[in-house]
């Protein structure tokens, strides 16, 4: 029976996948991208990364969003179109205390040969009860939380036009309707408590004088998923 942790895993990994169908240079470092969008809200200023050449990869983000279609992509420095393999989201995927999630963030923003993006940012926090032996289905009610870096100034409106409304929803939606698809539960995309946390950042973990995590984020809490892992052989 596959773990929370591998389920969530799944799923994120689902959210950032982007079928590709055409790839091409337009001018320097501007390539002309075609994919099905769903939610265009969602991609225009996403951060993509692109693997090409067996196995390399160029960070860019969508410029343009042309039609239901079709993106314009700036890459960080241009590479041949004839070595494109695949697209992917942006999107980070962290479990465990938040204190050592916190330390995660820390480490990666201090690490000079770190080269991908913290966020967007899904966490699972732990403890949770995981799914026993095999043969047995299991009723856990893990928490998801969504996330982005944000700006210190804004108030609460600037946070729902730039955070929320464009970015968050969307993905906190896509987030439960991959976990709905996934094999290994049921779920009837229920959470007991859907919880915006604006300006969710700059506080100690242990406590409640300040917020959870030590970057400026915006972020909304999926608490109580009703999921149920089922059997598997």
């Amino acid at each position: 029976m596959p773990s929370i942790v591998s389920i969530f895993e799944s799923v994120v990994d689902d959210m950032k996948e982007l079928p590709v169908d055409t790839f091409v240079n337009q001018a320097a470092t501007v390539y002309e991208v075609t994919f099905e969008i769903r939610r265009p809200h969602l991609f225009v200023g996403a951060e993509v990364v692109v693997y090409y050449d067996g196995g390399q990869t160029v960070y860019g983000t969508i410029t343009q969003i042309l039609t239901n279609k079709l993106v314009y992509i700036q890459l960080e420095t241009a590479i041949d179109e004839r070595l494109f393999e695949s697209l992917e989201l942006v999107l980070q995927f962290l479990h465990g205390h938040l204190i050592d999630i916190q330390q995660n963030l820390i480490q990666q923003t201090n690490d000079p040969d770190y080269k991908g993006y913290k966020f967007p940012l899904v966490i699972l926090p732990q403890d949770i009860p995981e799914p026993g032996s095999a043969g047995f289905e299991s009723e856990p009610t893990p928490t998801a939380i969504i996330c982005i870096d944000t700006r210190n100034t804004f108030d609460a409106a600037e946070r729902y036009d730039n955070s929320f409304d464009n970015i968050l929803y969307p993905l906190a939606n896509m987030f439960l309707e991959k976990l709905e698809l996934s094999p290994y539960v049921f779920f009837r995309k229920r959470a007991k408590e859907w919880i915006d946390r604006l300006y969710w950042g700059r506080e100690s973990a242990e406590g409640t004088d300040a917020n959870k995590l030590t970057d400026y984020i915006d972020g909304i809490e999926l608490r109580d998923l009703e999921i149920k892992v089922l059997q598997t052989c």
